[in-house]
């Protein structure tokens, strides 16, 4: 029989981490996965708690996602601690450093184990990452958008009341411009994610403020995000709506009092706008009693009414929820009451909104008296606390939770502070109620997602026409759902669904809602978001299966968003992965049972596990049962068994998919390859993949094309769009055999070698069915025929890299280099420390047996002479100081051969020692710098360009490319690439060029070959000067480098494309190391040779050893010096004098052979060195 076994790129995603493996290659079991449809990332994952990941592992723990994507990072961008003793950070994705809008992870970690993380991320490089202009140029864009008269940031007292809010004197309102990558879909495909400068821009006439979002190529507003969200002594204050409270005011004076107050951290600050909306213009309201009962025409009474109902929100949010503030730092909530209508300047005005930093407040109407009553406050405020949270964006779904976590907890502050009339409806006080928390219907809200009166969202473009897609109307449904979790409930929903709900009471359900808001949920969370988390919260405050998880869970099903609770223990798991062509067989096994608390596994093999999301290696070929048994306690216990769950079996093809990314290389001899759409799906655009087919031991591997269909390229045989490349070998810096798409067909292909690479790519645009190639392989019919070449004629560092060009399929290397050195490594690189030419043998071997080759003088080593230095001898407990000189710059090394050096310097000290110790030295050479290219750009016309083009050059030997110079226009970050003839990048470096003339350091080392490419990446914005005139290729050092022409399709000899005047350098020489060591005499007695002070005269000694005579050379003449010398037991042997002279020389003929120690004392201070005696 012969089986097929399928696999999909999402489900390899979510296979390739339930096992996850950390830093240390440890691999952490998984305890639930969560996925999303709109990301191929898991948007929530929950480890093992007893063997949960460190945080600092979290790079390696996302890697199997972001798939070899380097250039996608994460940006810390806050950390909060909860009441349940977790941390947790809030992370935004980058791609090269630049955010990444709505692309988020939250990490939940305990004593910096990693508990789980949530969040939504993309998976591929942001397809569209140039920028064409300026930020200026964007901001009147933005500004044209808004269309104000004018703004916060040109009224001079509002700029100072900002600062003074602030408490930051380089606060302003002007909009400065940010880089960002954004998707204005507000979807997760990276093809469809835009690089747009974001500005804020608060406009006062008409007022708005929103986040606009520019496009850097052409200046379409491509998205705009809303920030105006509708809707200390004590005193004593008559609130219009709440009677008699205290309130917290500021005293002046025994006779004036202001509604301001700061006492313990808790800041609450009331102002009156006077019927403007200029917040610099406000104004104090004051009282001369502190018994506030200031009822006018103006309306002043409303002032406490906002100033209380702050007051009590931040004592809710505190003694509740244990958050200080909205932000859990202080931050100072501020009302600004009596504002005017912002768009007609009409004293009228029936709103109350959030604008990012404050509240303001509207006087009303005819019908609505001002809007500062107590639920309102309380959802203005929380507007604040979910911007310093889960910052929700203010449209469609994730705006719909926004405005309803308002209601949610300015009804639950309502419950706080007043409970004797807290109640459902939302802004009853002010004349009428506009929404209702129990019966959304009531005011023509949702109570159900798609429901009645639900607005669909699904295409929608936000807008104000449309109420930002529902965020008021639809909030309706979480309303609900907050409605019936804390007073429960039971009937029909609006799609028809039945449903009954246990009421928990609003002290769990405002936990629930609070945690979910502060914790888990993002910037673009959406209704089945909070579903998940919200029962998440509930599990992580009261524990699994019980009453309140069943609660939450019912009460999003009553209102249309999931299933409802399943009471008992139900087992359930699956593989993503349950069949393979080979043993050993890893399987991920997913545990989805339902409230289970222990766990078992029999995987069929004799072996079990207690994990709740095991992997389990299949050691042999065969058919298993596996059977799971879930014990839930009060739950109850269930089990499940899969009769012949997991085969492995040689009969099954192996079926592989080409996807994004560096995929891994196959050892089969036989198999079948799909592209990343797999056997019934398109291809994906923007793909970069490569595969190598490398059967162990074979001699050749070939291509059968079964189906191939790939977007032709413009003309002829040019595949310029989407394309296949084949390469003969087992990387893409092998020889390319072709590049194929639809006009130019492949046919079966054979490599002459045992291995083949394929390189997919495609662009957005047109994706087709791809390819179906079977894979199969030859193995030898006789030993391979062995060959290798080396990277240079001449060496001066001793270095020497070996390439080999066996054929035959070797599968073993054996390499003699002629100096008594050996290695098994296919392209091994050799030092060699002696100068000459050497006879080199290679022994290569496949299953049929070896072949030998030797090639002498294939290479010569010339290194420069060694450094000249000499052994020396200290005491036990003596520094160490040792002395070298040579032509170059001296290096010491704590070994002969590799390492790195110890010191750079003619004399090396350390610390003491305990045994005699070798340390090695060597005299560096650095080779010159020579210039290539033109040196600037004025060798004739040209201009800043934007195109994507590169200089192509050859190298004749190993060579450091070091600088180059650029002429840049905008300054910004740029990755300057490196790559081989096929157009692979082989070393980058990615840096911020400023404008004009610049220097770019690379440090690129380069080997001998031809075509190389100097250019910038896909992903850069270029913006270099290039020349079209003056042009005179080639530019050469002569048996160096020679830069041969460019890449521009006409005339290529014609342009020279950004980068003049290479820095470039031959290898740097470096001699023999030779050992110079430290020989300790441990018989010394310290009582006549302490160590000195630090601060004491240098001085030397020579001839060292010594026969007759030595000389002490001092490092100043102008102190007079007492010279002694003693013998290694302590005794003083001879005493001379120096005055006024820095060379004195001692007469030791008298002295036996031996180590003797000279101190040289000044009056300060003293130092002594050793000398040896030898006649």
């Amino acid at each position: 029989m012969n089986y097929t076994k399928a696999i999909f790129t999402s489900i390899l995603l979510v296979s390739g981490v339930l096992f996850a493996q950390n830093s240390n290659n440890q691999y952490i079991p998984i305890e639930k996965v969560s996925l999303v449809e709109s990301t191929i990332i898991p948007n929530y994952i929950e480890y093992d708690h007893q063997n949960a990941p460190d945080l600092n592992d979290l790079d390696d723990l996302l890697s199997p996602y972001l798939k070899g994507k380097t250039g996608l990072g994460l940006r810390l961008l806050k950390t909060e601690h909860d009441q349940l003793g977790l941390v947790h950070y809030r992370y935004i994705q980058t791609y090269l450093n630049t955010d990444i809008e709505f692309a988020e992870l939250m990490v939940h970690t305990k004593n910096s184990k990693i508990l789980s993380m949530n969040g939504k991320m993309i998976a591929e490089y942001p397809a569209n990452t140039t920028t064409n202009l300026t930020e200026s140029a964007a901001l009147n864009a933005a500004l044209n958008s808004v269309g104000a008269t004018s703004y916060k940031w040109q009224i001079p007292s509002e700029e100072a009341h900002l600062k003074l809010e602030l408490n930051d004197e380089n606060a302003s309102y002007f909009p400065q411009g940010e880089l960002v990558y954004i998707n204005p879909s507000l979807e997760y495909n990276a093809n469809g994610f835009r690089l747009a400068y974001r500005f804020n821009i608060y406009a006062q006439e008409p007022m708005s403020r929103a986040e606009i979002y520019v496009d850097a190529v052409n200046g379409e507003i491509i998205f705009r995000n809303e920030q105006i969200h509708h809707t200390n002594v004590t005193g004593t204050a008559n609130t219009a709506y709440s009677g008699v409270r205290s309130i917290p005011t500021d005293s002046v004076n025994s006779s004036l009092f202001r509604l301001r107050s700061s006492e313990g951290g808790k800041t609450i600050n009331t102002y009156n706008l006077n019927l403007s909306t200029n917040y610099g213009s406000a104004t104090d309201f004051t009282d001369t009693d502190n018994i506030w009962n200031n009822v006018n025409a103006q309306k002043d009474e409303y002032a406490t009414d906002a100033h209380w109902g702050a007051s009590e929100t931040y004592d809710y949010f505190l003694n509740v929820h244990g958050r200080n503030s909205i932000n859990n730092n202080g931050f100072p909530l501020n009302s600004y009451i009596h504002s005017s209508d912002p768009q007609s300047g009409s004293s009228s005005y029936v709103n109350a909104f959030w604008d990012g930093q404050r509240m303001t407040y509207g006087d009303g109407n005819s019908s609505y008296s001002p809007l500062v009553a107590l639920d309102i406050a309380g959802h203005e405020i929380s507007h604040g606390l979910t911007t310093f949270t889960a910052n929700l964006v203010y449209a469609a779904e994730s705006g719909a939770l926004n405005e309803s976590f308002s209601d949610i907890f300015g009804t639950a502050i309502e419950f706080f502070a007043r409970p004797s009339r807290a109640n459902w409806l939302i802004g009853e006080d002010i004349g009428s109620a506009f929404r209702s928390m129990s019966n959304p219907l009531q005011f023509g809200d949702p109570d159900t997602r798609l429901g009645p009166s639900w607005q669909n969202v699904v295409g929608c473009v936000p807008s104000s026409q449309n109420d930002q897609c529902g965020v008021h109307g639809n909030s309706g449904v979480q309303n609900k759902w907050f409605y019936l979790l804390t007073m429960g409930g039971s009937g029909t929903n609006g799609i028809g669904n039945a449903y009954s709900v246990r009421g928990t009471g609003i002290d769990t359900a405002s936990a629930v809602a609070f945690r979910n808001l502060t914790v888990y949920l993002g910037r673009n969370s959406n209704y089945d978001d909070a579903r998940f988390f919200a029962i998440k919260s509930a599990v992580d405050l009261y524990g699994a299966c019980t009453p309140q998880v069943a609660s939450v869970t019912n009460a999003w099903h009553a209102v249309g968003v999931g299933s409802p609770y399943v009471p008992t223990t139900i087992s359930d798991f699956s593989a993503i992965d349950t069949a393979e062509c080979k043993a050993p067989f890893y399987v991920n096994f997913l545990n989805n049972s339902t409230n289970g608390l222990t766990y078992f596994w029999d995987f069929g093999d004799g072996t079990n596990s207690t994990a709740r999301t095991p992997t389990h290696l299949y050691q042999n070929l065969g058919n298993y049962d596996v059977k799971l048994k879930v014990d839930g306690g009060a739950c109850g216990v269930d089990s499940l068994e899969k009769l012949n769950y997991i085969l492995v079996d040689t009969n099954i093809v192996c079926e592989v998919l080409l996807a994004n990314g560096s995929n891994a290389t196959q050892t089969t001899c036989s198999g079948k390859l799909y592209d990343s759409g797999g056997s019934t799906g398109a291809y994906n655009p923007n793909e970069t993949g490569t595969i190598t087919i490398a059967p162990v031991g074979a001699a050749s591997v070939s291509l059968n094309f079964i189906m191939f269909d790939v977007e032709a390229g413009t003309t002829g045989t040019n595949c310029n769009y989407d394309n296949l490349q084949i390469f003969d070998g087992n990387s893409t810096n092998a020889s390319l055999i072709g590049t194929y798409c639809n006009n130019n067909l492949p046919s079966t292909i054979t490599s002459t070698t045992g291995a083949i690479t394929l390189k997919f790519t495609s662009d957005p645009g047109v994706e087709l069915n791809g390819f179906e190639i079977d894979w199969s392989c030859t193995y030898p019919s006789s030993s391979p025929s062995p060959d290798f070449i080396v990277n240079a004629s001449k060496s001066c560092s001793g270095e020497i890299s070996f390439e080999d060009k066996t054929t035959g399929a070797p599968t073993s290397w054996s390499w003699d280099f002629g100096d008594g050195n050996s290695s098994n490594l296919q392209n091994p690189v050799h030092t060699y420390n002696n100068n000459g030419t050497y006879t080199v043998k290679l022994i290569s071997s496949n299953s049929f047996g070896p072949d030998s080759v030797s090639k002498s003088a294939l290479f010569t080593v010339n290194r420069p002479l060694p450094a000249i230095s000499q052994n020396d001898t200290f005491c036990l407990n003596q520094n160490i100081r040792l002395t070298a000189n040579g032509v170059g710059d001296i290096k010491w090394y704590k070994s002969q051969n590799g390492g790195t050096a110890l010191f750079n310097g003619n004399v090396f000290n350390t610390a003491a020692v305990n045994k005699d110790t070798s340390f090695w030295v060597e005299d560096y050479i650095e080779a010159p710098l020579q210039s290539v290219g033109p040196t600037s750009n004025t060798i004739g016309s040209g201009n800043n360009f934007t195109g994507n083009q590169y200089l192509i050059f050859d190298v004749l030997q190993p060579i450091k490319l070091q600088r180059v110079t650029v002429f840049s226009g905008m300054g910004q970050t740029r990755t300057i690439e490196l790559r081989d003839g096929n157009g692979n990048v082989l070393q980058s470096k990615y840096l911020y060029v400023s404008s004009g003339m610049q220097f770019i350091f690379l440090d690129f080392n380069i080997q001998p070959g031809t075509n190389y490419q100097l250019g910038l990446s896909s992903g850069s914005s270029v913006d270099f000067y290039r020349n079209d005139g003056g042009v005179t290729f080639p530019y050469t050092i002569p048996n160096m480098v020679s830069i041969k022409t460019s890449s521009a399709s006409s005339n290529p000899g014609g342009y020279y494309y950004y980068f003049y005047d290479w820095k470039v350098k031959a290898i740097d020489c470096s001699s023999q190391r030779i050992e110079v060591k430290a020989f300790i005499d441990s018989t010394c007695n310290s009582t006549g040779i302490e160590q000195l002070s630090t601060n004491s005269a240098d001085f030397s000694i020579y001839p060292n050893p010594a026969k007759n005579k030595i000389t002490i050379l001092t490092s100043t003449n102008s102190t007079n010096y007492t010279i002694e010398v003693f013998n290694k037991v302590g005794e003083l042997v001879l005493t001379t004098y120096s005055k006024n002279t820095n060379s004195n020389q001692i007469d030791v003929s008298s002295l036996s052979n031996g180590v003797y120690f000279v101190k040289v004392i000044s009056q300060n201070a003293q130092k002594v060195k050793s000398v040896v005696v030898l006649k």
